[in-house]
């Protein structure tokens, strides 16, 4: 994965808002998963189409936090829903 990475949802999952917050459910399991204020965020603007560097860039101007940490953070959820096929990985522009 890289900075140029895009993410989509799976077809499988539904997500529902929650203030500023949202869970994730995997309907083909039953799995749900909460996303906080900041995983929310990351999600998305993941799903609207940032890449993960343009992703990471952004949450590190809105929370204050350092671009190394953004990055890191960023890649480690989207790796984390990779994992559990929650999202679809594609390189930008495909």
């Amino acid at each position: 994965m890289t900075a140029d990475t895009c993410v989509s949802a799976a077809s499988h999952v539904s997500i529902k808002a929650v203030d500023e917050r949202a869970v994730l459910v995997d309907l083909n399991t039953g799995q749900t998963w909460e996303l906080n204020e900041v995983a929310f965020a990351v999600w998305r603007m993941l799903t609207d189409g940032a890449s993960v560097g343009k992703t990471a860039e952004a949450i590190s101007v809105r929370y204050a936090v350092t671009p190394d940490v953004s990055q890191r953070d960023v890649l480690d959820l989207v790796q984390l829903l990779a994992d559990q096929k929650l999202v679809v990985l594609r390189t930008a522009g495909r």
